[in-house]
């Protein structure tokens, strides 16, 4: 490991440390980024500026050519020149230097002085091995289903049926997205931690579970929590195995069903993390009204969301998802702070607190009106 690459790993960990502490400071780092990158913008020529936002598109597509040739994983080995690569790849050699540099650029893996290629803290992320891992995210986003949603919301014929029996026509595109959810669950549970101390209870749903990594986290934390595992019939069984694998799975029962009709009875915690967005408030106030009618007076509900803010020209991430949320599945959306509220007095319940996570999401704690 060169010097260099010693500080970058420094600087990461510091950076994870500080926003698990202090996660309002991120958040205000992220409007104050993008404040400055419109004050630069608006400091060049219009025409070189459109240049590159046209030419960004660019960047996801060589993710994905990097991805798929497994690129991060050979230079996890040992760095390597360009001609080196291109030797292990089929297709252009000649495309390799021009597209590496491209993404060298960005950040998206580092070249040294003598030309060879290794991986920077962002293309580490999209290493198999890693937990917090971005490939399916790149993946899919450069997938036919993904290209075809957006192809039909510009001509002005968005999707209307149901996202996640779209996903199944492609069972590689489902396959990348899931694992794209995990990898930002796997974030999401790692802002989480010591943010919320599940005090007063000792059984949690995790309702639309998925891999399951954000109620592990939970019951990593907690001992004397026992957890619900709830979700499609077709994710159980990858479910299990990975709480077996995490030596978790004699404290996690598993119940497939549908969130629309009932969610598990009696629980003191009612996880909802990434869930509400997918869906219109008349679909949102469904799901979280059969969680009011199968829990007792005294259950929390924990949205886990992003806020987007009420001032339209704010630079916020949550302003992308938004975008993403309508185009892929119709009718989903981010909500600023009053219209998440709306929602959940629709259904029965009221804000009580609201933890701010590093991700820029927020733990939004529930309780019944």
């Amino acid at each position: 490991m060169n010097p260099f690459e010693d500080v970058m790993k420094g600087w990461e960990k510091m950076a994870l440390d500080i926003g698990r502490e202090f996660p309002g400071i991120v958040n205000q780092l992220i409007p104050l980024r993008g404040g400055l990158m419109r004050m630069l913008s608006k400091a060049s020529p219009p025409d070189l500026v459109m240049y590159e936002f046209l030419n960004l598109g660019i960047l996801s597509p060589l993710m994905t050519w990097a991805v798929q040739n497994n690129i991060p994983e050979l230079l996890e080995k040992k760095p390597l020149k360009a001609e080196e690569i291109g030797a292990k790849l089929e297709g252009r050699a000649d495309f390799v230097a021009p597209a590496m540099n491209l993404l060298a650029m960005n950040g998206i893996f580092q070249i040294d002085a003598g030309g060879a290629y290794s991986n920077s803290v962002l293309s580490k992320r999209l290493l198999p091995k890693e937990t917090a891992n971005w490939a399916g995210a790149v993946s899919f986003m450069n997938s036919a289903v993904y290209h075809e949603l957006w192809n039909d919301a510009i001509i002005g014929n968005p999707y209307k049926g149901n996202f996640y029996n779209k996903l199944e026509e492609d069972g590689g595109a489902a396959a990348d997205f899931y694992q794209a959810m995990d990898g930002v669950a796997a974030t999401v549970a790692d802002a989480m931690k010591n943010k919320y101390p599940f005090s007063g209870g000792t059984k949690v749903c995790d309702v639309g579970a998925a891999g399951g990594l954000i109620l592990e986290a939970a019951l990593k934390e907690n001992a004397s929590l026992n957890g619900i595992w709830f979700d499609k019939k077709d994710q159980q069984e990858a479910a299990e195995n990975y709480f077996e694998k995490q030596k978790l799975k004699e404290r996690v029962s598993f119940t497939a069903g549908d969130f629309f009709k009932k969610v598990p009875e009696s629980c003191d915690f009612y996880l909802l993390a990434h869930v509400l967005h997918n869906w219109g408030d008349e679909n949102g106030a469904k799901i979280l009204s059969n969680i009011h009618k199968a829990s007792e007076a005294g259950a929390k509900v924990l949205v886990i969301e992003k806020i987007l803010p009420d001032d339209p020209g704010e630079y916020s991430l949550a302003r992308f998802q938004d975008v993403q949320m309508r185009v892929l599945t119709g009718e989903g959306k981010e909500r600023t702070a009053k219209e998440w509220e709306k929602l959940f007095v629709s259904a029965g319940y009221r804000t009580e607190k609201n933890i701010p996570l590093y991700t820029t999401d927020s733990i939004m704690e529930l309780v019944k009106l």
